[in-house]
C-alpha cells in the first residue's frame, strides 16, 4: 500500500486589494486584511497506518518508520533502544475509548518513555461500566504478557529474561486507565511485586 500524505492549509484572508470588504458610505477606513491564525503541516501515514512525519511542509518525502512497538499476548510492548538494559517496567493504561488504540493516541508518549530506557507494556482494554470486569481483563492481559516476558525475555528487542526479572514495576494510567490501575491493585494485590528495601 502506498504511503498517504495530507497537506492542511487554511484559506487566504478574505480582504485583499482584489476583493475589498464592503464599506459603509462615507467611511474613510483603510483596507486591512484580517489576521490569519492558520498553519500548514504535513502528515504521512506508512503502509501499516503509523504516523511517519508531522511538521512543516517539506518538498522531500520521508520514508515511513517501522512500528516502535511489538505485540505480545494482546499487549503492546515499547522496548528501550537496542543494547540498553531497561530501567524499569511501566504498565500503561490509557483513558476510556482512546485507551483501546493506545499506539495511536499515546504513541508519542510511550515512545519517549521507551527512549528514556523504560520497557513500556501497554494494555488495551474494552470499555465497560462494569469496572470490576475491566480490571480483571487488564489484570489477565498484563500478567499473561508479563509472565511470558519473565519466562523468555523479549528476543526481538535483544532483552533476555534475566534483563527483565529484577526490574521494578510502575503502574501509569490516564483517566479511566488510572482508575483501573487502582482497582487492579486493590482486587489482585497478592500478584503485585513487593518492594525490596
Amino acid at each position: 500500500m502506498a504511503a498517504t500524505a495530507a497537506h492542511l492549509r487554511c484559506s487566504a484572508p478574505t480582504a485583499s486589494p482584489a476583493n475589498p470588504r464592503p464599506r459603509a458610505l462615507g467611511s474613510r477606513s483603510t483596507l486591512r486584511a484580517k489576521p490569519s491564525r492558520c498553519f500548514s503541516c504535513r502528515a504521512s501515514l506508512g503502509p501499516d497506518g503509523s504516523l511517519a512525519v508531522l511538521g512543516g511542509p517539506s518538498p522531500r518525502s520521508v520514508p515511513p518508520r517501522g512500528k516502535p512497538y511489538l505485540r505480545d499476548h494482546s499487549c503492546l510492548i515499547f522496548p528501550p533502544p537496542r543494547g540498553r538494559r531497561p530501567l524499569a517496567i511501566i504498565k500503561f493504561l490509557g483513558g476510556a475509548f482512546i485507551g483501546a488504540v493506545p499506539e495511536v493516541t499515546y504513541g508519542y508518549l510511550l515512545e519517549l518513555l521507551a527512549r528514556e530506557g523504560f520497557l513500556v507494556v501497554c494494555v488495551p482494554y474494552n470499555v465497560t461500566f462494569d469496572h470490576e470486569a475491566a480490571a480483571r481483563e487488564v489484570f489477565e492481559r498484563f500478567h499473561s504478557c508479563y509472565d511470558a516476558l519473565l519466562a523468555s525475555g523479549l528476543p526481538a528487542a535483544g532483552l533476555s529474561a534475566l534483563d527483565i526479572a529484577e526490574l521494578p514495576l510502575y503502574s501509569v494510567g490516564h483517566s479511566n486507565g488510572a482508575l483501573l490501575q487502582l482497582l487492579v491493585g486493590s482486587y489482585f494485590s497478592e500478584k503485585i511485586p513487593k518492594v525490596r528495601c
